[in-house]
């Protein structure tokens, strides 16, 4: 019994995490979307307040997504064990390991 606590209690944080983490991602990529757009703006020497094209498409659709919430994370994993699992073990394809070196390239 105190295991499965314990694991419930890992899920739990681990969940909060990955939500958390994620928010802040989107969050960081909308303000450097924001930053990119005025200094295109600047660089191309457009009106002031203009925003670049195709640039604001891009930020609404950045600035717009949507993180879900711990327990819809949860409980989508409840409903579907096999499918978040699968689309995990896909996340992790071509991943670098934990550790070693950065991918070719970077």
């Amino acid at each position: 019994p105190h295991m499965l606590r314990a694991r419930g209690a890992v899920d739990l944080v681990g969940a909060a995490a990955v939500v958390g983490v994620t928010a802040w991602e989107i969050g960081d990529a909308c303000a450097m979307l924001e930053d990119l757009e005025e200094l295109e703006a600047a660089l191309d020497a457009l009106e002031p307040g203009a925003v670049p094209a195709g640039a604001e498409a891009e930020r609404d659709r950045v600035c717009g997504l949507q993180v879900p919430s711990v327990d819809e994370v949860r409980a989508a994993i409840a409903a579907a064990p096999g499918e978040a699992l699968a689309e995990a073990r896909g996340w992790m394809e071509g991943a670098p390991e934990a550790g070693g070196p950065p991918p070719a390239g970077d």
